[in-house]
């Protein structure tokens, strides 16, 4: 029982967030994610866990990472931002 207890402190410890993060830079990060992704934290489904790991970047920095690291498509890839002009290759 000693060790059960043991190994599942050892894995907490290994599971704790690698940098705090605060509530403006989660607002910030949910900002960008919505506004590259068209998703916030919570629909990406990011525990603490994984928002401590992108929480070292600034908010753009971090959503674009996080984006690459999970391979989503831009908001803007398929469909451009309303107002944008297209402009025809030459």
């Amino acid at each position: 029982m000693y060790e059960r207890m043991r190994c599942f402190q050892i894995v907490s410890l290994l599971r704790a967030p690698m940098t705090a993060f605060s509530t403006e830079w989660l607002h910030a990060f949910d900002k960008e994610l919505l506004h590259l992704f068209a998703i916030d934290h919570s629909d990406a489904g990011m525990d603490d866990y994984l928002l401590g790991c992108y929480a070292d970047l600034p908010p753009r920095e971090a959503a674009l990472a996080f984006g690459s690291d999970y391979d989503l498509e831009r908001d803007d890839a398929l469909w451009p931002r309303p107002g944008r002009c297209i402009r025809p290759a030459p």
